[in-house]
């Protein structure tokens, strides 16, 4: 019983921490479980080579990476993206939205113009 307690209370906590600070939470899931194959499969070798590695040590996730040669190259650039500043969500989105032509292109003029002069189909002549 007192283990079911125990383990409520954590899990309670667990729940608090991840809505109370949400960025934390997934940033820590990223490093714990890249998405890069390369670091993957540099933690998974790792952990078969010392079933006590511990994806939470950052030390211990950083000398995985240097001694496996195709995931120094990954994490090298996931250090630069990281240093990189993060774009604003409405301009994220706005950019998105916009595609990828050119703004002088005649196909993105015509697509534009459907919202910038609707045109009433229920209007008779």
């Amino acid at each position: 019983m007192r283990v079911v307690a125990i383990a409520g209370v954590a899990g309670m906590l667990a729940v608090f921490v991840a809505g109370a600070r949400p960025t934390a939470v997934w940033e820590t899931f990223q490093q714990i479980y890249p998405s890069d194959q390369a670091q993957r499969q540099a933690l998974d070798h790792c952990f078969l080579e010392d079933h006590r590695f511990d994806r939470f040590d950052r030390a211990a996730r950083d000398m995985c990476y240097r001694r496996n040669p195709a995931a120094r190259g990954a994490a090298a650039a996931e250090d630069a993206a990281r240093m990189r500043p993060n774009g604003n969500y409405v301009d994220l989105w706005r950019a998105a939205g916009q595609g990828h032509m050119p703004r002088n292109d005649v196909r993105f003029e015509e697509q534009m113009a459907r919202y910038y002069h609707p045109v009433d189909l229920g209007r008779s002549r």
